[in-house]
């Protein structure tokens, strides 16, 4: 924190959030002395529970994300030409469970 000089927005992501040790009041303390948007992520929904969140109450938004589909996956890899059946063709029982992702 002593690197920014001036009151300038800084964006801050704290990536599994739950190895850090008292982390909301950490994220609590960054709120109250930077000009910051602060967002955390954890693979533990746990971590979101319970009453320590009170030193936050009212100052975050909870966004649930999801992975994606293996549908989702294939068009955001842009396998859009897959070629199950010549990528399959020993193992007839996947190839026919994946053509329907076409």
């Amino acid at each position: 924190m002593d690197k920014i000089k001036d009151d300038s927005k800084v964006y801050i992501l704290i990536d599994e959030v739950q190895e850090v040790e008292e982390w909301v009041k950490v994220v609590n303390s960054l709120r109250v002395s930077l000009n910051a948007d602060i967002y955390v992520t954890s693979s533990n929904s746990r971590m979101f529970l319970g009453d320590h969140l009170t030193y936050l109450s009212g100052r975050y938004i909870e966004l649930k994300v999801f992975p994606l589909s293996f549908k989702e996956f294939l068009l955001f890899k842009a396998y859009k030409n897959l070629n199950i059946e010549k990528a399959f063709v020993v193992d007839t029982g996947l190839r026919n469970r994946l053509i329907g992702y076409r």
